[in-house]
């Protein structure tokens, strides 16, 4: 099927922390699949798009069709810079739509976020209401 072998869905719902219903698994041949489809929902020409500076080319050449403007959040040691982040956040149709974050082993430099960081960046963006993409290659 176009969403992937039944059983290795059912084998990541069953894997993920949180109750999940395997038919909301779509299977992607990696990373850059699954940034594009991302892209393809969430962007549009000119569309607010947040990432840690610096941050993976991969990811900006996935969401590159989709013609987002990408906007660099500072960051430190531990990731994104939380008071930054919701500085470069924007309003009304310049809003952001969403952020794009690598939390462990980050893309180009390496860091990892601080558990304290990373629950911060959850509660500020859902405080203002943006979706975050998290890019986990090597969290597991």
């Amino acid at each position: 099927t176009t969403e992937g072998f039944a059983p290795l869905r059912q084998a990541i719902a069953d894997f993920l922390p949180w109750n999940v219903d395997p038919e909301q698994i779509l299977i992607t041949t990696g990373s850059q699949q699954a940034l594009d489809l991302i892209g393809k929902v969430f962007l549009d020409k000119g569309s607010r798009l947040l990432v840690e500076k610096p941050t993976y080319l991969g990811a900006l050449q996935a969401f590159t069709p989709m013609e987002p403007v990408a906007v660099g959040v500072d960051s430190d040691d531990e990731g994104m810079l939380i008071d930054d982040f919701a500085k470069q956040i924007g309003s009304g149709a310049d809003k952001a739509r969403l952020a794009y974050v690598l939390p462990n082993f980050q893309n180009p430099t390496g860091r990892t976020m601080s558990d304290a960081r990373r629950q911060a960046l959850v509660d500020k963006a859902r405080e203002l209401d943006i979706p975050l993409i998290e890019d986990n290659p090597y969290g597991d």
